[in-house]
C-alpha cells in the first residue's frame, strides 16, 4: 500500500509528499483493527494474540455453527414457533437465511429485539439467528478468534466508548483516511 500510494504521489507531481509516506502508517482497515485492538487488549479483556479468521474459514464456520445451532434448537425443543418454520421452509432455505442474518452485524440486534412484529415463522428464524450468533462468538472466542465483522465492531465500539483509548488516539492519529469499506 505504501508503494502504491508513493508511486501515486509522484505521478501527480507531489514528490515531497512521496517522501512522507516512509513515516506515515499506512495499511488496511483490518491491519489498523488489528493493532488498536492489540495494543489495548487490556483495557477490553481481550487477547493481545487474536488470530483473524480468514473470509472463506468464517464462510464455513458460520455455515457449522447455523447447523449445529438448527440442529439443537429442534432436538431441544429451544425455539418456539419452529415447527412453524420448518413447515414453510427447508432446512437449506432456514440455514441459508440465518447465515445471511448473522452477516447484518449490529442490524441483526435490531431486527431481533423487534421479532414480536413478525408472523411466528420469521420470529423463529431470528431467534435461530440470535442462537448462531451467540454460538459463534463462543466458539471464536475459546479459540482466540475474531473474524472481520466483530474486529471491525469491537474496534468502533472501543473508540466510540473509551474516552482514553479514543483520546490516545486522537493525539496520535492527524488524519485517517479509509480507502474502502466492508
Amino acid at each position: 500500500l505504501q508503494q502504491k500510494l508513493r508511486s501515486a504521489l509522484r505521478q501527480a507531481g507531489r514528490r515531497a509528499d512521496a517522501y512522507k509516506v516512509d513515516g506515515a502508517r499506512v495499511g488496511t482497515i483490518h491491519s489498523f483493527c488489528t493493532s488498536i485492538l492489540r495494543e489495548f487488549s487490556l483495557r477490553t479483556g481481550r487477547s493481545p494474540s487474536l488470530h483473524l479468521v480468514e473470509n472463506a474459514e468464517s464462510i464455513l464456520l458460520k455455515g457449522e455453527t447455523v447447523r449445529d445451532a438448527l440442529l439443537l434448537a429442534v432436538e431441544e425443543n429451544l425455539i418456539p414457533g419452529m415447527d412453524a418454520l420448518l413447515a414453510v421452509h427447508t432446512v437449506e432455505k432456514i440455514q441459508e437465511r440465518a447465515i445471511t442474518l448473522l452477516d447484518q452485524g449490529d442490524q441483526l440486534r435490531v431486527l431481533i429485539d423487534n421479532a414480536h412484529r413478525n408472523p411466528v415463522p420469521e420470529q423463529a428464524r431470528l431467534i435461530l439467528a440470535k442462537l448462531a450468533s451467540e454460538m459463534l462468538a463462543k466458539r471464536l472466542d475459546d479459540a482466540d478468534q475474531v473474524d472481520v465483522d466483530r474486529m471491525i465492531s469491537w474496534t468502533r465500539d472501543l473508540i466510540r466508548d473509551d474516552e482514553d483509548v479514543r483520546r490516545t488516539l486522537q493525539r496520535r492519529i492527524k488524519v485517517l483516511f479509509i480507502d474502502e469499506f466492508q
